[in-house]
């Protein structure tokens, strides 16, 4: 297994703090390929599911990097890329939950409950629009 590529982010060190408070067992930095995408993705955090076997919940957090703006400009890029990473999981039925470094810093209890609701409840954090379920429908049958 590679190492992270960090040794951590504030917002991902408060999760570890917070996740592991609530009694929640998880791995950090994990990577995970889906069927969309040529891609390995590389997830902040995967919360076991005690409650549904097998539904383990992704947890990611955004940290301003993934906001700030370069000459003016938001970080397009790095947001496209975040949705798309977000799409290729939940169609592949990982249910997903992202919360911003500054909520689990200053809220964990709010960020820890959506976790508890997303295993208990994995299917609703699953859910895309649509037209991305078309479009990663065509993505699976042309990779």
């Amino acid at each position: 297994m590679r190492q992270p590529k960090s040794s951590g982010t504030t917002g991902e060190l408060a999760a570890i703090r917070a996740l592991t408070e609530a009694g929640l067992s998880w791995r950090w930095q994990v990577e995970i390929k889906t069927r969309f995408s040529r891609s390995i993705f590389r997830v902040d955090f995967v919360i076991k599911n005690p409650i549904h076997l097998g539904r383990d919940v992704t947890y990611e957090v955004q940290g301003g990097l993934h906001y700030r703006t370069w000459g003016g400009k938001p970080a397009l890029s790095r947001m496209a890329k975040d949705e798309a990473k977000r799409n290729c999981l939940k169609g592949d039925g990982w249910p997903y939950v992202e919360s911003t470094d500054v909520e689990i810093k200053k809220e964990p209890g709010k960020v820890i409950m959506r976790i508890q609701d997303a295993l208990a409840h994995p299917d609703k954090y699953c859910e895309l629009p649509a037209t991305v379920r078309k479009e990663l429908k065509w993505q699976a049958e042309n990779l």
